[in-house]
């Protein structure tokens, strides 16, 4: 199964590829390439961890979506279903070496604040560990548009939380993203991935 949007342009054989991968790691349960975003006159990596799969490209086994329950319809469906697969032990990663067009950056329409504020409504949908928040907010104030989408995830996150907007709860799932996050960050302590 797979999902792709309509300012995306994929490199030959790309399903090829995928389900070659799927073939040769049957616990791969979702994968995607990566999105190069248009910048000056050529394009740039639209950076994230290798286990998290981009929402515009991203395909599923049918055997991992069937048991992650399908997509949920919220901001964060995309970290939400690797999570998800992940914690029911399915392998999730964007295959090196296989890029895909990404004619609009994302958040591209709305803008680096606006753009940001999505991301950081979802941040909140997934129950973020605020260590690993503060993170990825400093990360992003270096990132293009420098600043705007920083304090933009910022201001989302928080606008969210103070309204205290619904979210999915389920206990086992937010201990296991919060434990995945801190993994992270301990590794990036560290000087790794």
């Amino acid at each position: 199964m797979g999902k792709l949007d309509g300012d995306v342009q994929l490199p030959a054989r790309y399903y090829e590829t995928v389900l070659d991968a799927f073939a040769a790691e049957p616990r791969l349960g979702i994968a995607a390439g990566a999105c190069m975003a248009p910048a000056g006159s050529g394009f740039r990596l639209e950076k994230n961890a290798p286990f998290h799969t981009r929402g515009p490209c991203k395909v599923w086994r049918r055997e991992c979506f069937e048991e992650i329950g399908g997509l949920t319809p919220m901001l964060g469906w995309d970290g939400l279903d690797g999570y998800t697969a992940r914690k029911k032990g399915w392998t999730t990663r964007t295959l090196a070496g296989l890029s895909v067009i990404h004619f609009r950056p994302t958040h591209g329409l709305e803008g680096g604040f606006r753009g940001g504020m999505r991301a950081g409504r979802g941040a909140y949908n997934l129950h973020y560990r605020p260590a690993y928040l503060l993170a990825r907010v400093a990360v992003e104030l270096f990132r293009p548009p420098l600043v705007l989408g920083g304090l933009g995830l910022a201001a989302g996150f928080f606008s969210s939380f103070l309204a205290g907007e619904p979210r999915p709860d389920d206990p086992e799932l937010i201990a296991f993203i919060r434990a995945e996050q801190a993994g992270r960050l301990r590794r990036l302590a560290k000087g790794g991935e």
